[in-house]
């Protein structure tokens, strides 16, 4: 496979994947909201560390250790549990919530939104069982074409991340003007049901695989 073949594969599969309503996004969703488009932006950034370790880490043979059933199973309670977590913090912050004005969105850091990133990514086992499945295989495939190859392929695939991801939380940024704070916190109550949904998910998921029923 060429590079400019590797590279559009990866950025086509990574797409699909990407825009896919997961976690991720709802927490690119809340960010930018909060804090406008380079707060949702930042997730993105987060989500990214763990993507190129990973990558790194595949490169090695990691895919058979995170394909197996007990560190999957472990991997779902402990990213439900943190779902729940987040879930009931929005929640809870939906009931008083005020929409951030241009000044609010300036002044806060967007250092939080990259550990969010890097938080729900971890949180998430489908993550790791893409890149023992479908991501292993393609990082072997890369291996072939050398560094330069393994290169190409990681960057075509965070493109579709970081790409989505950016259009979502300017969406959102840019809404932030034409509604008010009751909308705003009908998202958030909404986000929060939807991550609290995803938590109750992935700890079923994970009593399946630790239990032998998955």
């Amino acid at each position: 496979m060429d590079l400019w073949t590797l590279f559009t594969t990866a950025f086509l599969v990574g797409l699909s994947g990407a825009a896919a309503p997961g976690p991720l996004t709802g927490m690119a969703v809340r960010e930018a909201s909060r804090g406008g488009f380079w707060r949702g932006w930042s997730v993105a950034l987060g989500h990214a560390v763990p993507e190129a370790l990973l990558v790194a880490g595949l490169a090695y043979g990691l895919g058979s250790w995170l394909s197996q059933a007990p560190v999957v199973g472990t991997l779902s309670v402990i990213g439900g549990l943190v779902l729940l977590w987040m879930g009931r913090s929005t929640v809870l912050e939906a009931r008083t919530a005020r929409l951030p004005g241009a000044g609010d969105a300036a002044g806060r850091p967007a250092g939080n939104a990259v550990l969010a990133g890097v938080g729900t990514t971890l949180s998430n086992p489908y993550w790791f069982l893409w890149w023992a499945t479908i991501g292993s295989g393609y990082v072997a495939l890369s291996q072939a074409g050398g560094k330069l190859a393994v290169a190409v392929f990681f960057i075509g695939h965070i493109l579709a991340d970081v790409g989505w991801l950016g259009l979502v939380a300017g969406l959102v940024a840019s809404g932030r003007r034409f509604i008010g704070d009751g909308v705003y916190r009908g998202v958030l109550a909404f986000l929060g049901v939807f991550l609290l949904g995803f938590g109750v998910y992935f700890l079923w998921t994970g009593w399946r695989f630790l239990s032998g029923n998955a």
